[in-house]
């Protein structure tokens, strides 16, 4: 599950700038996908900073975002029917 922006989404003046690392956010997308009677939530893990090159990684967009275990941990506590589910 992503978080429905993209690197230059900030450009629109609806847009929520801080999707990424906005607990609220995560927990109406989960909401939103039960109500649509999805049957399963799915997170990537990935590692801790996506980029190794410290020139770019200091010029990117997003290099913050939460740990998909603990955030699906929080997110079962909002949702009642969908499967919480990490690829690690």
């Amino acid at each position: 599950m992503q978080t429905g922006h993209h690197i230059a989404g900030w450009r629109h003046p609806d847009a929520q700038a801080d999707a990424g690392s906005n607990f609220r956010h995560y927990v109406e997308l989960a909401r939103l996908a039960e109500a649509a009677k999805f049957d399963t939530i799915f997170f990537a893990d990935s590692s801790g900073i996506r980029s190794t090159h410290l020139p770019s990684l200091a010029r990117t967009a997003r290099s913050d975002f939460f740990d998909p275990v603990t955030l699906l941990a929080a997110l079962a506590a909002v949702t009642e029917r969908s499967w919480l589910r990490v690829a690690v």
